[in-house]
């Protein structure tokens, strides 16, 4: 999410830099022709693509937002995964172990790296990378979704004391409510067993200060994956196709046409009163 992010902010930052240079070299070419025309049209494409210009300004700060937020809660999100599988990895009982390999039956030798729970902060660049559908799909997390039948852990008091689950008071983990850690991704269930809780869908987003991590990170996340898909515009020729979209480039003609009326009646008056 950082990395995308940052690379959204870029592309409205590029645009903004294309468009600035585009309209003062309109501008400029219109200072230096002769042809009374030509100066008026090409002195309103510049104006015209300065205002665009300005607006992508504006988006980039919107996105810088945006990349903030999303960077903040997707982070924490990950250091709360990080903290969970670390203390699981350390931890054992009678020579067991807490964190297991695919069989079950073995400690995982590779530890945090093979979680992929081992992630060391990058530096930002001009990657642009992509946000899959199969982890941030369309309702929720893609792959979040509930254990069956017996794939869940059993009561693993005997095994890992801290996934020790029962009755409070008693065992480490009570299961009379399916508590839940990692922010809602497990949950300890009725059935003693340690579930992964169903996030495939979260409903619609809610306030930011009062709804769960886990559902703002993905709302968060989910904003980068779409202004990841905006590109940023830094060719001439597309540049000036959005001024006139935009409706920038007629406002500047009118005001120019109109200028011009007036200049010439003022004349005709100027001429009748010479008379």
């Amino acid at each position: 999410v950082p990395q995308a992010a940052y690379a959204a902010v870029t592309r409205s930052k590029d645009s903004h830099a294309a468009a600035e240079i585009t309209g003062l070299q309109l501008l400029f070419a219109a200072a230096n022709t002769n042809s009374k025309d030509e100066r008026r049209d090409l002195a309103a494409l510049g104006r015209a693509v300065l205002p665009w210009a300005r607006e992508q300004l504006a988006h980039a700060f919107a996105k810088a937002k945006t990349a903030v937020e999303a960077t903040a809660s997707t982070q924490e999100l990950v250091g709360a995964i990080q903290a969970v599988t670390e203390l699981l990895d350390k931890g054992s009982h009678d020579s067991n172990f807490c964190l297991g390999d695919t069989s079950g039956n073995t400690k995982l030798a590779s530890g945090l790296t093979g979680t992929d729970c081992d992630g060391k902060p990058k530096y930002l660049d001009d990657s642009d990378p992509e946000i899959a559908t199969t982890i941030i799909g369309p309702t929720a997390y893609a792959n979040l979704e509930p254990l069956t039948g017996n794939n869940g852990m059993g009561a693993s008091g005997s095994v890992c004391l801290l996934l020790d689950t029962g009755v409070a008071g008693t065992n480490h983990l009570e299961t009379t409510n399916s508590p839940t850690f990692m922010y809602g991704i497990f949950k300890v269930t009725g059935t003693n067993q340690i579930d992964i809780a169903d996030a495939t869908n979260l409903g619609s987003k809610g306030t930011r200060t009062t709804e769960p991590l886990l559902k703002t990170a993905y709302f968060d996340a989910k904003k980068i994956q779409a202004e990841r898909k905006a590109s940023g515009l830094t060719d001439p020729k597309d540049i000036l196709k959005e001024a006139v979209r935009s409706g920038h480039l007629q406002t500047e003609l009118e005001s120019a046409l109109a200028l011009e009326a007036g200049e010439d009646k003022g004349k005709d008056t100027q001429r009748q009163l010479d008379k």
